[in-house]
């Protein structure tokens, strides 16, 4: 059973909404998944019985509809390389992949190219919900910008088609993302929690950032995380203006698409925003299987777009900025 509520909207002088309620509740389908399960697991056993070779596999997907992929392009990030990378958001974080390339027209946003696509080529899943669907434009969007990378338990990359197991939209690649959740231990009957505090300070740009969660136990069976951060980035300072010669014709025309800076010749226009997430998850362990209830919310405030600081139409001092660019998912699972 799957219930799922997410909300993506991105506002410049207007607000721009989109909304999705997807309810799942059949016995058929139930059935079906739990037919497809064993016939993963039998193809399994069968593939690990033919392999003598010994050759490391990699596992893409949620333990109960995973799958072997051998000889398919596929790469994982954990949690720890995550935070070796110090990243400042999820597209960066693919940018070092074999066959991914991220277009950053903004200093607030992102997206990634898998195989030569991206938009609604490349499939993006968040906790195994999808992230963009056919409706989404074709070209790059900014929606994988909304997922704080230090809420992230992992990140796995499917490069090329992957649309028969998981779906439309995967045809140059599947970005799957899954966020932290509980951890319970089943051999303590008792509560027990972990705090963990995170902080960032840069001086390129002036960032200043905090990030608290907080992992609790409560029996054998029921684990609470909660995770709050707050991100402040300015505007990055450069080493100097970039000269140009006026006596070219050209540079009259060109001057706009190089960086703007403001009257100290130093700080780059259209680089500083401000973001803000949470995450509360509740995971029960009943008799039917596991319980999971989460609601994540990402809010994003006064993002430029770099490359349009100023627009071609407007005076040379203006910038186009997202006023809000959000992400509400709210979302419970059985999994049996």
């Amino acid at each position: 059973m799957f219930v799922f509520f997410q909300n993506l909207s991105e506002s410049k002088s207007r607000s721009r909404l989109l909304f999705r309620i997807d309810l799942t509740v059949s016995y058929l389908v139930l059935l079906g998944t739990i037919g497809m399960w064993s016939g993963v697991v039998l193809a399994k056993e069968s593939l690990e019985a033919q392999d003598s070779s010994g050759a490391d596999a990699i596992v893409i997907g949620q333990s109960k509809r995973s799958e072997i992929l051998k000889g398919r392009a596929a790469s994982v990030i954990g949690e720890q390389k995550l935070k070796e990378q110090v990243v400042r958001s999820v597209p960066e974080a693919l940018g070092d992949e074999i066959g991914a390339y991220v277009q950053q027209t903004a200093h607030g946003q992102g997206s990634v190219y898998l195989r030569g696509r991206t938009g609604r080529h490349t499939l993006l899943m968040v906790d195994g919900f999808r992230l963009n669907h056919a409706l989404f434009r074709q070209g790059p969007n900014q929606y994988l910008f909304t997922i704080d990378p230090l809420g992230l338990e992992k990140i796995e990359i499917l490069r090329g088609g992957g649309s028969v197991l998981l779906g439309t939209n995967a045809l140059s690649g599947s970005i799957l993302v899954y966020s932290k959740a509980p951890k319970i231990d089943p051999y303590y009957n008792g509560f027990k929690s972990q705090l963990s505090l995170t902080g960032l300070y840069a001086t390129a740009d002036l960032s200043q950032g905090v990030r608290s969660e907080i992992n609790a136990q409560l029996n054998s069976k029921w684990g609470l995380y909660l995770s709050v951060s707050w991100l402040k980035r300015e505007e990055l300072e450069a080493s100097g203006p970039l000269e140009l010669d006026h006596s070219i014709p050209e540079v009259l025309i060109l001057e706009k698409n190089v960086p703007r800076f403001r009257e100290n010749q130093r700080l780059q226009m259209g680089t500083g925003y401000k973001a803000i997430s949470t995450d509360l998850v509740s995971r029960l362990k009943t008799r039917r299987g596991e319980w999971r209830v989460a609601t994540r919310l990402f809010r994003q405030y006064d993002s430029p777009r770099t490359d349009q600081c100023p627009p071609p139409e407007a005076p040379d001092s203006w910038c186009l900025n997202y006023d809000e660019q959000f992400r509400t998912h709210i979302y419970t699972v059985l999994e049996q």
